[in-house]
């Protein structure tokens, strides 16, 4: 056993069946459509219109605090891939995938720099490659999902600096204004980066490529900056207004200590272990604490106190946030815990090949697991063809003299009633576009078409917000489609 584990071809093999593992279950399939729900149509239809209309955009999305945006980073990151599949939105998704293989290989590469150790970094990169739900994050689009390969350059960023590496100031800055834009719950790294200039005073300078790094920041978020100013500070008026009120929702929130246990259990035991038992994932933590606090394994290994700094400083200040709080707000963070763990057995003293032995042990038995919890098999609940469809009929009945909008009803936990997923493919294949989905543009119609995927409705009865704004008084036509999809022309 010994021997094989040092052989420099088994580190290959094994190094080569991770990667290929690591891009069947991000590429397999994925033109399959299995997620294009409202976040995704709408960044695409906006994509598109930066591709074919130029009409580029100072800011992405807005965030759960209404007024509130992030940068445009992501849509320009995602245009290249949509142009060069000639605006098929399974483009947007193969380049989060790319991205996400991408994350794979840089997780092995980093993670063998932090320990020095192949076998380790082997055993969590397979584990970080096989992961189902970070598996399912690196299939489909939207603006969270790339976020783990930035953060893995931030810290690779931090670590050159911390070794006087001048380009690690450029990586770091860059790295920074990419996550924030991307989802300001990466806000923590700021604080990170504050800290670590502080802790490591001593060993950094402060010189010319510092400033010029900052720089390139700034001219990074400057769309952001722009669009603020020219808007009468609407990003900073929303930001002071969420500091006073908090952010709206109905969720009841955790506590702060509780809150804080639930994401540090996410990212050191759920993500990298596969373990849910919150019991079970108590004792762990409680033993990794007497571990941290009471020996000296790893509390004076800069690559570890990296980690560290980004996985306390990241949940505490996630746990200080005021409103409903999903786990993909920590997307950025979930390579952190697979990182944390290697660093630890990394420095664990005990005999090399027992060690090694008990750890594949262990990792193929979590492979198993994940392998068998991946969702990449299962069919998808729509195609793309059962979107064109309804694109088709609605293109062809569409009058030009007539402003039109739509409006869906999906059903189930589908909330998209503004029918987006509809409205890229009519406006991007058929030339047809609809009025925006803002109170204006829903009031301005003459004709509104009502999608809907649960079956027959009373579409002059149902009550929802867009319909009521509309305010049908007629049924014109009706289209009664395939998969229990009907089509209502609307009529004032």
């Amino acid at each position: 056993m010994r021997k094989i584990m040092k052989n420099k071809k088994f580190e290959i093999l094994f190094l080569l069946l991770i990667i290929i593992l690591a891009a069947f279950l991000r590429f397999y399939q994925i033109n399959r459509f299995h997620f294009f729900n409202y976040d995704q149509a709408r960044d695409a239809l906006f994509i598109k219109r930066i591709i074919v209309d130029h009409q580029f955009r100072l800011i992405g999305t807005q965030t759960s605090i209404p007024g509130f945006y992030t940068g445009p980073a992501y849509y320009y990151l995602m245009a290249p891939f949509l142009w060069l599949f000639r605006l098929n939105p399974v483009g947007i998704d193969v380049g989060i995938a790319i991205i996400g293989f991408l994350t794979v290989i840089i997780f092995y590469w980093l993670l063998l720099r932090f320990t020095q150790d192949k076998v380790v970094s082997l055993a969590f990169t397979a584990l970080y490659a096989t992961q189902p739900q970070i598996v399912q994050q690196s299939r489909y689009a939207w603006n969270p999902n790339p976020t783990p390969f930035f953060f893995l350059l931030y810290l690779w960023g931090l670590f050159k600096i911390a070794n006087k590496k001048r380009f690690g100031w450029l990586l770091t800055f860059i790295s920074l204004a990419f996550l924030l834009q991307l989802h300001y719950s990466a806000v923590s790294l700021l604080l990170v980066l504050i800290l670590f200039a502080i802790l490591f005073r001593k060993q950094i300078k402060f010189g010319r490529p510092f400033y010029l790094s900052f720089l390139s920041f700034l001219i990074l978020m400057s769309p952001l900056l722009l669009f603020d100013f020219r808007h009468n500070f609407i990003n900073l008026k929303a930001l002071f207004g969420y500091f006073k009120n908090g952010a709206p929702g109905e969720i009841s929130l955790p506590s702060f200590f509780s809150g804080s246990i639930m994401k540090l259990k996410l990212l050191l035991i759920e993500l990298p272990l596969g373990i849910k038992s919150s019991i079970i994932a108590f004792l762990i933590l409680a033993v990794l604490f007497l571990l941290f606090f009471f020996k000296n394994y790893c509390r004076k290994n800069l690559n570890f106190i990296l980690v560290s700094l980004s996985l306390f400083v990241g949940i505490l200040v996630a746990a200080l946030y005021r409103g409903p709080f999903y786990n993909f707000y920590l997307t950025f963070l979930y390579p952190v815990g697979f990182l944390w763990w290697g660093i630890l057995i990394s420095k664990l003293k005990f005999k090399r090949w027992p060690k090694n032995l008990v750890l594949i042990l262990l990792v193929l038995i979590i492979i198993f697991f994940n392998l068998k919890n991946t969702t990449i098999f299962s069919p998808p609940k729509r195609t793309m063809a059962d979107i064109r469809k309804v694109a088709d009929v609605i293109s062809q009945d569409v009058n030009s003299t007539k402003p039109f909008n739509l409006v869906g009803i999906q059903g189930g936990d589908r909330f998209d009633y503004n029918a987006v997923d509809y409205r890229y493919f009519l406006e991007t294949f058929y030339h047809q576009r609809a009025l925006d989905w803002d109170i204006a543009s829903y009031q301005k119609a003459e004709n509104l078409y009502l999608i809907s995927t649960v079956g027959k409705i009373e579409p002059l009865t149902i009550n929802v917000w867009e319909l009521n704004l509309f305010g049908p008084r007629k049924v014109l036509e009706t289209w009664e489609l395939e998969n229990n999809v009907l089509i209502y022309k609307l009529g004032k």
